[in-house]
């Protein structure tokens, strides 16, 4: 393959590539495993066949056209070989096929893929609206040395575009390039920070990429708590309860033992891939700190590398499930512009885990890096507080009303919510405990649900609505009343936290005693309904009186 600039510029606008040669390989082989699979299957029953004499009786040779008489008499191994030959040469042509038809471009201003010949496709993406460039490298791909590079855009409910394969080294170089001619710098925050549970020697380790010239590790999650998380979680203790529930009903019933099998089967294979899932996510995890922001290694057969530039989190979600209390791990989930989806999206749900288990330590160091936020250990207190603290004297959060028992006497007391400088907290659960943290400047909308329940007992439900993604922040069972306050200071909180940002003014520059007043008016403050004026009409034209309407030219009554 020829070599490849990085970038091009106009001069060079018209030069497209192809991908790896590599990459039909990479990409057709599962399909080349089915075809090989089969065939492997059908040689050793048709040998097995021969050799007993067992096989099946199929049509006559008399019986059948001329032109199929010569394949019936062919031993089935070599018959149905042959045709699994044929078909991995047909699926052989058509990759290389789709190689050769898929070409991508790069420029200082956009990236193009374009695929077929008869029906042509093709993508383009702006680099200004790229939010992350991401490297994914699975396993097959990775054996191969080639990783994909993924643009997620905003607002893209999926990934843009994807170059599936490129050299590793040339991606990462791709990657560096674009990142820096995207403009996404930031400062360097909370330099010289460290987490106490990152690696002596700052390595990564065997078949995961070395840091660059331009990374700093600053948090490597340590192996034994890695597994420890996914051994204390409640899918792994089903699955180990199903698996010892199959041996001993195999040595009890040993005559049933199949069918009870095809009964357990799925489920031990639903819940065996949660657990890998899980694993796979937070298998050697170390997070870099880079002139763009965080990235993010993490994989143990799919290499996956992540870059989330500062600024982009949109919101999180800190969650603790009940077996890690006594640890205080959480895990952490994020909405960053660009991914898309929720949890139903595999993809987007992996990338959006931002730290899988987390301790506090942990906690206060993705506040300062991933955010940015220069108060992030206050910001991180909270939080550990959000996740471990309830409703009494001593707590930093405005809490739920007593009333609220009615409806939740379990959780009343760990609901409630507080507003820092920067981020809305919000807490919820008893059990499965979670913790939202949104930025005032990224929240996109608020609603108040109440139902008939909540209305008898005069309680809101407050909603906090970001881009999309598996966070969902609330505030559940305030009061109606500080609702419609919170509501109403929470959106000037939001306007003056975008004007400081993009340098504008409201003319609102403290929320005091004119909280509201560079806003219209809510729903429920209004005092009577909306009245509209006619509009307006041309020069020399005026509205018809009654009087007029009702008289005919004559003057008489119609």
């Amino acid at each position: 393959m020829s070599s490849q600039p990085i970038l091009h510029g106009e001069d060079t606008a018209l030069i497209w590539h192809r991908m790896n040669p590599l990459s039909p390989l990479a990409r057709g082989w599962i399909a080349l495993a089915v075809v090989i699979g089969i065939w492997f299957n059908t040689v050793v029953n048709g040998m097995v066949g021969d050799v007993t004499g067992e096989d099946d009786a199929g049509p006559s040779p008399e019986s059948l056209p001329p032109i199929l008489e010569f394949f019936s008499t062919m031993p089935n191994w070599v018959f149905y070989g042959s045709m699994a030959l044929v078909g991995a040469l047909v699926a052989g042509v058509g990759a290389v096929y789709m190689w050769w038809f898929t070409r991508y471009q790069v420029t200082d201003t956009h990236v193009r893929l374009r695929t077929g010949l008869v029906f042509r496709q093709e993508r383009q993406t702006r680099l200004d609206r790229v939010q992350a460039l991401d490297i994914q490298r699975p396993l097959l791909p990775r054996l191969l040395g080639l990783a994909e590079l993924r643009f997620e855009v905003a607002d893209a409910g999926e990934t843009s575009v994807a170059l599936r394969y490129l050299k590793h080294d040339h991606a990462r170089r791709l990657r560096k390039d674009l990142l820096g001619a995207i403009g996404t710098q930031a400062p360097k925050t909370g330099a010289g920070a460290s987490s106490s549970s990152a690696d002596d020697d700052g390595q990564a380790s065997i078949g995961t990429d070395q840091a660059g010239a331009d990374e700093e590790l600053i948090l490597s999650l340590p192996l034994r708590r890695v597994i420890a998380a996914r051994l204390l979680t409640i899918s792994f203790l089903v699955l180990c309860a199903v698996a010892l529930s199959v041996t001993v009903l195999a040595f009890l019933f040993p005559r049933v033992i199949l069918a009870m099998l095809v009964g357990f089967v799925p489920t031990l294979l639903a819940l065996g891939g949660m657990v890998f899932k899980a694993l796979e996510i937070s298998w050697g995890f170390k997070m870099f700190r880079t002139p763009e922001g965080v990235r993010l290694r993490y994989g143990l057969l799919n290499k996956t590398s992540q870059t989330v530039p500062t600024g982009r989190v949109q919101a999180l979600a800190l969650y603790r499930p009940p077996l890690w209390r006594w640890a205080g791990w959480s895990v952490v989930h994020v909405n960053i512009a660009g991914y898309g989806g929720g949890l139903e999206s595999s993809s987007a749900g992996d990338r959006a885990v931002l730290l899988p288990v987390a301790n506090d330590d942990d906690l206060r160091l993705m506040f300062r890096e991933a955010l940015g936020l220069s108060d992030g250990d206050h910001v991180a207190g909270l939080s550990a507080e959000g996740l471990a603290g309830e409703a009494d004297a001593a707590s930093r959060f405005r809490n739920s009303p007593a009333r609220a028992r009615w409806v939740a006497p379990i959780v009343r007391r760990r609901y409630g919510y507080t507003v820092t400088r920067d981020m809305v907290i919000a807490r919820a659960g008893r059990a499965y405990r979670m913790c939202f943290v949104v930025p005032h400047n990224k929240i996109q909308s608020i609603s108040v649900d109440r139902g008939p329940i909540a209305r008898a007992l005069d309680l809101a439900d407050v909603n906090l609505h970001s881009i999309a993604g598996p966070v969902r922040a609330f505030v559940a069972r305030m009061d109606r009343a500080e609702a419609e306050s919170f509501v109403v200071e929470q959106l000037e909180r939001g306007r003056n936290a975008v004007a400081a940002v993009t340098g504008e003014s409201h003319g609102a520059a403290d929320l005091g005693d004119g909280v509201g007043s560079h806003l219209p008016p809510l729903p429920w403050a209004r005092t009577q309904a909306p009245t509209y004026a006619a509009p307006a009409l041309p020069a020399g034209l005026s509205h018809p009186s009654v009087s007029s309407v009702e008289a005919g030219p004559s003057g008489e009554h119609q």
